[in-house]
């Protein structure tokens, strides 16, 4: 036996007011899936950057690291001529 229909019983003013209800619904769920669908493309975008830049940081941390000198002579230099009179590693006396 079919379910009667929910709708029956209502007068033809009743049935087109709950169709402009419910096209009104439809179109604020449309409205709703567009802006998450574009949400979803952002966050896609945006994990793709993030991939890249993984990829380029490992290929970074694989390239061979050159030792760095902790003091160069420039800087060895630079301490000697701007340190105190008296000083013992400016090699200047008072």
């Amino acid at each position: 036996m079919p379910i009667p229909s929910v709708f029956i019983g209502l007068d033809q003013a009743k049935l087109y007011y709950l169709k402009s209800q419910y096209l009104t619904s439809l179109q604020i769920v449309d409205q709703a899936e567009s802006a998450l669908q574009a949400q979803l493309d952002d966050v896609g975008k945006a994990r793709k950057q993030l991939t890249d830049l993984m990829s380029e940081l490992d290929q970074q941390i694989a390239k061979p690291v050159a030792p760095v000198a902790l003091h160069t002579p420039d800087l060895l230099t630079a301490h000697r001529v701007n340190a105190e009179p008296g000083d013992p590693e400016s090699g200047r006396t008072a």
